[in-house]
C-alpha cells in the first residue's frame, strides 16, 4: 500500500463515455461502480455520482467524497473508477456512519481488485 497515492479526477466526457462502453459494473450495497483495472497505471482515476435528488446537501455530498478518497487512497486499487450512490430512503446517507461507509466501501474495492486480478 502505497502512503501518498495520486487520486486525479475523470471529468472529460470522452472518458466517461470509454469507461461506459469498456468498464465492468459492479453493485454493492448502495454503491454501484463501473471500473476498468490498469495494472501499469500510476494513478487512480475517479468519478463520484451524487445526484442532487437523492443527497439534497452539498456538504453531505463532499463529505461522502471525501470518506471515498481517504478509503481510496489506502487500498491498492489503480485504475479508472467512476461510484455511483444508489437512491436510498430519506435520510440513509445523512445518518451513515463513517465506519460503515469505510466498511463497504473497502469491501467493494476488494472485489474490484480480485476481479480485475482474475481478468489480468
Amino acid at each position: 500500500m502505497e502512503k501518498n497515492k495520486k487520486l486525479s479526477s475523470l471529468n472529460r466526457k470522452k472518458d466517461f463515455d470509454f469507461l461506459k462502453k469498456e468498464a465492468e459494473i459492479f453493485t454493492f450495497r448502495w454503491l454501484k461502480a463501473l471500473f476498468l483495472y490498469k495494472q501499469k497505471d500510476k494513478s487512480t482515476r475517479l468519478a463520484w455520482v451524487m445526484p442532487k435528488k437523492y443527497i439534497k446537501q452539498a456538504v453531505l455530498r463532499n463529505r461522502l467524497k471525501r470518506m471515498g478518497r481517504e478509503v481510496l487512497k489506502k487500498s491498492a486499487f489503480k485504475g479508472s473508477l467512476i461510484v455511483f450512490f444508489l437512491k436510498r430512503e430519506k435520510g440513509f446517507y445523512k445518518n451513515l456512519k463513517r465506519k460503515e461507509f469505510n466498511i463497504v466501501f473497502e469491501k467493494l474495492l476488494l472485489v474490484l481488485d480480485k476481479k480485475a486480478k482474475k481478468s489480468a
